[in-house]
């Protein structure tokens, strides 16, 4: 584990790996873990990924190791691009591909906009469009909203096991899998749980408008068979996204990052190597 500190001093803890060989010079991916999680969730992804590439795994701010702001910070899409950006600046990062899961997929249609010079692909795994329709309904978990959900459930792993169901199916992902998730995300403040979903998410909207503008290649992941991520959403990215390609994974599961993380990875690297520079 490693640190950076961005321009407004805040610390942001890191790993880096990469098991190359020494005498070539490869591209940089960033990994972008999902709402309020952090790095620990890449484990699976890791073997395969750097045996090619140079890997760099960040906790967002206010998630794992990284510095949680003060009360009133202003989170917003800006905010995490310039983080981003800061991110790659001190670890020497001039361009990157980046590879989201879930919310780590659905802001980078924005982040895009802001910085497209600095991005030489996007893959999204499972990645929504914005809180809306079924997604909305499952995150709120019997709740009026998500964020009313998360700040009245007795603890932060109840309100994840409440719902787990269509983002872990039962039988892909076992029971000791799926308590070792929740632990670990609900190792995040659930006052940064409650401020992302005030904040960040009602601004998140991947709009066709973005996707046609993104002019470097997009992998994107749906899942077959889940109710919080239809196929007509996941087809939403690619039938936009002008150099995009859709991979559907015979799952239940939307957290596909976690859930079917080995195939999406192996797929992953083969679209990263054909898609070069």
């Amino acid at each position: 584990m490693a640190f950076v500190t961005l321009r407004d001093g805040a610390r942001i803890s890191y790993q880096e790996f990469g098991f190359y060989e020494p005498w070539t010079q490869p591209d940089t991916i960033v990994m972008m873990h999902g709402f309020c999680r952090n790095s620990a969730f890449w484990y699976a992804w890791i073997p395969i990924l750097a045996r090619q590439f140079r890997v760099l795994c960040p906790d967002l701010r206010g998630c794992g190791k990284s510095d949680i702001p003060n009360p009133g910070f202003a989170w917003s899409l800006q905010q995490l691009n310039d983080d981003l950006m800061d991110f790659m600046d001190t670890t020497g990062t001039a361009k990157a591909h980046f590879i989201g899961e879930s919310m780590g997929g659905m802001v980078m249609p924005s982040i895009y906009q802001r910085s497209g010079e600095r991005i030489l692909s996007i893959t999204a795994c499972s990645s929504n469009i914005g809180l809306r329709g079924a997604f909305a309904k499952e995150m709120a978990g019997g709740s009026a909203s998500m964020t009313e959900a998360i700040t009245s459930a007795p603890t932060l792993q109840h309100y994840i096991r409440k719902t787990e169901g269509s983002r872990l199916a039962a039988d892909e992902v076992s029971e000791q899998a799926r308590a070792w998730y929740a632990d670990e995300w609900a190792k995040t403040p659930r006052r940064i749980w409650q401020e992302w979903s005030e904040q960040l998410v009602p601004t998140i909207d991947v709009t066709p408008e973005l996707l046609k503008r993104i002019d470097c290649p997009l992998l994107f992941f749906g899942p077959s068979r889940c109710v919080k991520l239809s196929l007509e959403e996941a087809r939403h990215w690619t039938d936009n996204a002008p150099r995009s390609r859709l991979e559907i994974i015979d799952s239940a599961s939307q957290a596909l990052a976690f859930a079917k993380a080995e195939q999406c990875a192996d797929i992953t690297v083969k679209f990263l190597m054909q898609s070069g520079r």
